[in-house]
């Protein structure tokens, strides 16, 4: 059996991920990594480390009922964990726990978010903040350019 530990922030952007991945003549275990959004420091300061831990798994669990049909066709099975730490860390225990090396990062980028690495030897892209709005500056520029 193979077993696959994959990385996950969005279910529908994590199936599309996964789908080509799929195979039916090789039963495989899929260990799911949640990773839920985090909060503000602002939102944080008037929500209790106890509540935000509830609604953290609460967050996880619907994510997992929207994956768990697609995973588990066939003969596959699906384990689930909801991240509290580091990435690096939470990964290194699972390949130990799991005895397995092949980790798929299928989290989706959201603009302006740096994401952490999933381990030491990913390479960090860097996300350009400003991208999105000078492109729109340059775009308002040609306009009022292209108007006169």
């Amino acid at each position: 059996m193979e077993k696959i530990i994959v990385v996950v922030n969005d279910a529908e952007y994590a199936m599309q991920m996964v789908a080509p991945m799929k195979n039916d003549a090789l039963p495989t275990q899929w260990v799911l990594l949640v990773c839920p959004p985090k909060f503000t420091r602002h939102v944080g300061r008037w929500v209790s480390r106890q509540s935000l831990k509830a609604w953290r798994n609460q967050w996880a669990q619907e994510l997992i009922e929207v994956v768990k049909p697609v995973m588990t066709l066939g003969s596959d099975s699906l384990q689930w964990r909801c991240s509290h730490g580091p990435l690096p860390d939470e990964i290194r225990r699972m390949q130990q726990e799991f005895g397995t090396h092949r980790v798929l990062d299928a989290r989706r980028l959201k603009l302006g978010e740096q994401q952490q690495p999933v381990s030491e030897s990913q390479p960090v892209t860097s996300n350009n903040n400003w991208s999105v709005p000078s492109g729109v500056a340059v775009m308002g520029a040609m306009l009022i350019a292209a108007s006169e």
